[in-house]
């Protein structure tokens, strides 16, 4: 438990919103979160889904982006078109019974980031949901280390 004392200790010296991911025995990653929406972690390789819920019928545009880049990974229009940036073409499907929601395949480690789904209306522009997807290089056999102002261990 030498380690959980050393791990609560950043919180006496003032360094938070750390957050330390145990990948195996020998290597730990940390990084900073810099988002307020809470992390999910998927393993590399695997597909993610983007799921929103709340777009009304009556808008102009709806699309999934990446925050801090902005750049546009899907754009849907209304009655049902959609456009796949040539970035994400062949890493982007369409869900069946999701109509806006969609799966991003083979996450990378690089793929790490906040997706936003942004709506335009007729009365502006709102952002109606965020993921904040963390890939991760292996499936650890040792428990994941979540350390915000306390550590959690997640199994």
């Amino acid at each position: 438990m030498g380690w959980l004392k050393k791990l609560n200790q950043f919180d006496r010296i003032g360094i938070n919103n750390i957050t330390c991911l145990k990948l195996s025995a020998i290597f730990i990653s940390c990084f900073t979160v810099q988002s307020s929406v809470p992390p999910v972690f998927v393993q590399k390789g695997k597909d993610v889904l983007l799921d929103v819920n709340n777009v009304p019928e009556d808008f102009t545009i709806f699309v999934w982006k990446l925050e801090k880049e902005n750049s546009i990974l899907v754009t849907f229009y209304p009655g049902g078109n959609s456009k796949i940036s040539k970035a994400y073409t062949g890493r982007i499907d369409h869900p069946d019974n999701k109509k806006y929601s969609v799966i991003l395949k083979n996450l990378q480690e690089t793929d790490s980031r906040v997706y936003t789904g942004r709506l335009t209306t007729d009365d502006g522009d709102s952002t109606l949901v965020q993921h904040n997807i963390i890939g991760i290089n292996q499936r650890s056999q040792t428990p994941a280390l979540l350390c915000k102002s306390t550590c959690w261990m997640l199994q």
